[in-house]
């Protein structure tokens, strides 16, 4: 009976795909911006469910999922209930918005399932976390002493910012920040996240990872409390992440169990209200709506502009500025190679991290910066900006095909992270885990982004650093101090 019941439940939720691709494409018939938004909810839906029926092995799915609804579907589908318009663009740009949200949904859908099928033996149990390792135990010593250093760096240097936005403005701090801190400690903040997923790479146990993911949250609240909530929400889903993650290899231990989901469950609600309230705090505005319940609805609705900047992307993409060959969805990786540290350093290149100026508006190869250039001219050198999109940047580059495809290649990744998330090859899990830190923000990223730490000496230092010091403890073993210091962590 189970049997059949299990056997069920996907077809149920392809049905319910298809009912979503035939209430949009009866949208598009009928003119009907409605129908369309509730078929887009319909394949939502799905994949929502779809995650939840299996969802340690579907985790990273999920939660993408949850954050293409907070920053995609979020305001038309609000606007809808709330029987007001969300179509205040031309209509091809508010058709473009709602064909690529609905595209996009679709294929990462089909990338699950098609990496779903091929990983099947991917996740057997041989898989479950082995014995403790030495070379294991001296990697986590090393990038524990260089997670302890950089993370300290990067506290102090959010720190800085929480003040400088503080006597200024938030705006202000985007548009004209320029840190004062020694050089050594904005050397070390570069490497904090890299090191803390070295760390958490060799498996720590669930006390070390609490501790390590606390602390890595702990460093994003100066600059949550300045206005900026990204970094600080991406932390607390990166540490989700993690322990569903951990918990689905180790059966030994309860990783999520029921006092992490009291916890959580405690902590949903105030956070709610206090991302709703961050609103209109950053911006020196009184709370305008009443009630909770209100604030919540506020709040979903407010992040879900990234829907606008995908009509405003396509409106402007006609005036963007090329002064040569762009590829959007490669403009982290150009940028990086154009106008990194090492073009820097060789060739005089001017860095992009300036601030907002005539040269990042219109020499950088990401859309945000040349989108936000054209559309706000004079509020863009004053911080302001529009943010992007995977869908914006590979529909322009690609077309719809572009979206399908980056769209279906992103939905087999988020079951092939897990997949090969493994003990046995901390290398490749370190790579998974930075890989996660910004994933979840595509949405209202660059497709890329999330990626583009691979060319980035920084990445590569920490690497260096860390496997060179286990070499290193691991020679001198027999010392008493590392000795000591294996007893300690073993």
């Amino acid at each position: 009976m189970k049997s059949k019941y299990l056997k069920i439940k996907p077809l149920a939720l392809m049905l319910l795909c298809a009912l979503g691709a035939i209430l949009f494409f009866i949208g598009k018939i009928q003119n009907s911006y409605v129908l369309q938004v509730w078929g887009i909810m319909s394949v939502w839906i799905n994949n929502l469910l779809y995650s939840i029926y299996s969802f340690r092995k579907r985790v990273v799915f999920l939660f993408f999922n949850i954050t293409m609804f907070v920053l995609l579907i979020s305001r038309p589908f609000i606007a809808v209930v709330r029987n007001s318009s969300f179509w205040y663009f031309a209509p091809k740009d508010i058709d473009f918005s709602l064909n690529g949200v609905f595209l996009s949904l679709l294929f990462l859908f089909f990338g699950v399932l098609l990496a779903t099928k091929v990983t099947t033996r991917g996740f057997s149990k041989s898989n479950e976390i082995n014995n403790e390792s030495s070379s294991i135990e001296f990697l986590q010593i090393s990038s524990f002493f260089l997670y302890v250093i950089s993370i300290l760096c990067t506290l102090i240097l959010n720190t800085e910012k929480f003040f400088y936005a503080r006597s200024t403005s938030y705006l202000d701090y985007h548009a004209n920040f320029i840190s004062n801190m020694p050089l050594f400690v904005k050397a070390f903040s570069l490497v904090s996240s890299f090191a803390m997923c070295v760390l958490l790479a060799t498996f720590p146990s669930k006390r070390k990872s609490f501790a390590i993911l606390g602390v890595y949250i702990f460093s994003n609240i100066p600059t949550f409390l300045m206005g900026s909530r990204n970094s600080f929400v991406l932390s607390v889903i990166f540490a989700i992440v993690y322990f569903i993650m951990r918990s689905f290899y180790d059966s030994k231990i309860n990783w999520v169990g029921k006092k992490e989901g009291i916890l959580i469950g405690i902590l949903i609600p105030p956070g709610l209200i206090a991302l709703g309230a961050m609103n209109y705090l950053r911006a020196d505005e009184a709370v305008a709506p009443k009630g909770i319940l209100s604030l919540i609805v506020d709040f979903f609705y407010k992040q879900g502009t990234s829907f606008d900047t995908l009509s405003i992307g396509h409106k402007f993409m006609e005036r963007l500025p090329f002064p040569d060959i762009k590829l959007y969805t490669f403009g982290p990786y150009l940028d990086v190679f154009k106008y990194g540290i090492i073009s820097q350093k060789l060739f005089g290149m001017r860095s992009m991290n300036e601030g907002n100026n005539y040269y990042r508006g219109l020499a950088s190869y990401q859309f945000a910066n040349n989108l936000d250039y054209v559309s706000r001219f004079k509020e863009f050198f004053q911080g302001n900006g529009f943010g992007s999109s995977f869908i914006l940047e590979t529909y322009i580059d690609f077309g719809y095909v572009g979206v399908a495809f980056f769209s279906l290649i992103f939905g087999m990744l988020s079951i092939l992270f897990l997949c090969y998330f493994r003990k046995s090859k901390p290398f490749l899990s370190t790579i998974i885990l930075v890989s996660l830190i910004s994933f979840f923000f595509l949405p209202r990223d660059a497709a890329l982004r999330w990626s583009v730490f691979i060319l980035k000496p920084s990445f590569w230092t920490t690497i260096f650093i860390c496997w060179i010091g286990a070499f290193l403890l691991r020679k001198f073993r027999k010392e008493k101090i590392i000795s000591w210091l294996v007893t300690k962590f073993s």
